[in-house]
């Protein structure tokens, strides 16, 4: 279920992370030569645009956000001081998701309950991708995002807490919390589109 979604990821060659001294380097390379940005464009925009389009679920929406994220970029950047507490990674990590808290549209939660296990798995591919989608999108923005960084990212509890401020504790509650919600409604969303498909109405 999980990797049906987030393992698009791996269809994306240019998506791939630095370690803490290659973006110290780009820091320092960047704050010399402001024109140098463009580096820091090219490496972490695939990871930028496919955080924002998991958020948003469209690629217009996500390509936009990006655009407005890296546009912003070169002005921010002049504010910025590398921390070891707030490297590279982290401070374009903290923009993207001010600027995504305020973007993201609030969707309708879904309240059908359902105790049927087995629509999800009568489903297409294609269309468990898109009831995936339209799941994920109906998260709370906290659950969404520990799901992404966990199964899109590849974070680790700790890594994840270190990123968002908290403990490796509250991030792994977390993600439980929203594997367990997104089960739930992914079970509601499957049976709503099977009550209607022509292949299961007899």
């Amino acid at each position: 279920m999980k990797s049906l979604l987030f393992n698009q990821r791996l269809q994306h060659p240019d998506y791939h992370r630095i370690s803490l001294a290659e973006e110290r380097a780009l820091y320092d390379m960047v704050r010399a030569d402001i024109h140098q940005i463009q580096s820091m464009v090219e490496l972490f925009l695939a990871r930028i645009y496919h955080h924002c389009y998991f958020h948003l679920g469209d690629d217009l929406a996500a390509e936009k956000a990006t655009r407005q994220i890296f546009e912003e970029l070169p002005y921010a950047f002049k504010s910025y001081r590398w921390q070891d507490t707030q490297p590279l990674s982290k401070w374009l990590y903290e923009r993207m998701r001010k600027h995504l808290t305020k973007k993201v549209p609030i969707q309708p939660a879904l309240t059908t309950e359902s105790t049927h296990a087995e629509a999800f798995t009568r489903l297409s591919e294609d269309e468990k991708l898109l009831v995936l989608k339209d799941t994920l999108s109906r998260l709370p923005f906290d659950q969404r995002e520990v799901l992404i960084l966990t199964y899109y990212d590849g974070l680790a509890p700790e890594q994840i807490g270190a990123l968002l401020g908290s403990s490796a504790n509250d991030a792994e509650v977390l993600v439980g919390q929203a594997l367990e919600l997104m089960h739930t409604r992914l079970e509601s969303s499957a049976r709503q589109v099977t009550a209607s498909h022509p292949a299961f109405i007899e």
